[in-house]
């Protein structure tokens, strides 16, 4: 079934390739991004170039998920071009690269405007008409760093772990509104999330982590090796498996997915979790809520 989908983060990465990935299907996509008529005014026109040669088609947006007035505006924009939209993917992010300390809050907090906060915009723009139509479905696209943080590149883990707590909410939340919340938990993949990484802005707390330097350069560059090395997987499974999960029916699409080869680790961590959450829901009397069904309008 043909699908409308509004995409953040549209401009490289993951974000890029889901979108062609959901126009090849024949879907309808908005691929949001910042800058149309600058830095990525190649992207956008490329992107619509492309759509004339696949069966859907893709209609690049201007959007700055830490900008109220960027995403109302992008949304309205949607809604002035179509009366329909059935996904929104929660892309748009940035990676962090260096000693927790180093990081002043400020900086931090405008990590998370953009990695969760961002997020919380798009969804709050779009849901009230998910709610009226009764169905719709939320992707996070997160990391496995939400579960296994990593040293010096913690502020990044930080967010991804707020904003599965954010996507878990709205799952137990709207699900007997006929909306769906999943998240996606990405291993580390060739893409230019790492080239672009926000480093420490207090240099001088960074110069006295010297005498760590070997330690974050093993594990910042061990990650960045791997993700050049010819043993890199493929981020295109990333978006394959975001196109997978928007055409899995209703009520049958996990809460959690790892796209990661290493990846047992975080979901023997997903099992449990959802063992206890079960049962904790369960002593409440709101095991309902685990499930997401169709809704009335779906069903006539």
């Amino acid at each position: 079934m043909r699908q409308t989908i509004l995409v953040t983060g549209s401009s490289s990465g993951f974000g890029r390739l889901t979108v062609e990935a959901l126009a090849r299907r024949g879907h309808t996509v908005f691929a949001a991004m910042r800058s149309m008529d600058d830095r990525n005014a190649a992207c956008s026109s490329q992107l619509r170039e492309l759509a004339g040669a696949l069966p859907g088609t893709i209609e690049p947006l201007e959007m700055d998920v830490t900008d109220d007035t960027s995403v109302g505006a992008a949304v309205d924009a949607l809604f002035q071009e179509t009366d329909q939209l059935d996904v929104v993917v929660n892309n748009a992010g940035i990676f962090t690269g260096g000693a927790l300390e180093a990081y002043p809050v400020e900086q931090i907090r405008q990590i998370f405007d953009t990695n969760v906060f961002g997020a919380l915009r798009v969804n709050r723009a779009v849901l009230p008409h998910m709610r009226e139509k009764g169905s719709g479905l939320l992707v996070h696209v997160s990391s496995v760093a939400a579960r296994t943080p990593f040293p010096f590149s913690v502020p990044y883990a930080a967010t991804k772990s707020a904003l599965e707590t954010f996507a878990e909410g709205y799952r137990y939340e709207l699900a007997t509104l006929g909306i769906d919340s999943v998240i996606i938990e990405p291993g580390a993949f060739p893409t230019s999330v790492f080239r672009n990484k926000v480093v420490p802005a207090d240099r001088d707390r960074r110069a006295e982590y010297a005498p760590l330097a070997e330690l974050e350069a093993q594990v910042l560059g061990g990650l960045e090796a791997f993700v050049a090395s010819d043993e890199a997987p493929n981020p295109q499974d990333v978006a394959d498996t975001i196109v997978g999960l928007i055409e899995t029916p209703v009520g049958q699409r996990p809460l959690r997915t790892v796209v990661d080869r290493m990846g047992d680790g975080v979901r023997r961590i997903n099992e449990t979790a959802a063992r206890v959450q079960r049962e904790t829901l369960e002593g409440a009397g709101l095991l309902h809520l685990l499930e997401v069904s169709a809704s009335p309008l779906e069903e006539q």
